[in-house]
């Protein structure tokens, strides 16, 4: 197996492999935080229906979220942790700074 040193392959993976799995690290982590806070607070608040969240945002142009909105939302998360999980030594190998929590 030879080294692969074709600079548009070290390019791409310096400038667009490395950061995209940065930010997927950091989803990841912001994506655990907000299934936490959902299931253990959140998620008996909010009806899975055509509830408008009054967030006082229209006048911004804000998108108005409803109750669906949130749950569609949150069971897509809820799909996705076990590929993230499973992904997580392929995310975080190319992965140079350090995660920073906010």
């Amino acid at each position: 197996m030879s080294d692969i040193i074709d600079p548009r392959v070290v390019r791409f993976s310096n400038e667009s492999i490395r950061p995209l799995c940065e930010l997927l690290r950091a989803a990841k982590v912001q994506a655990d935080y907000v299934l936490e806070r959902w299931n253990s607070e959140i998620k008996p608040l909010v009806a899975n229906d055509d509830s408008v969240i009054k967030d006082g945002r229209e006048n911004e142009g804000v998108s108005v979220l409803i109750g669906s909105d949130i749950n569609s939302l949150m069971s897509f998360l809820e799909a996705s942790k076990p590929g993230f999980d499973s992904a997580k030594l392929i995310i975080n190998k190319p992965c140079v700074r350090t995660l920073e929590a906010r």
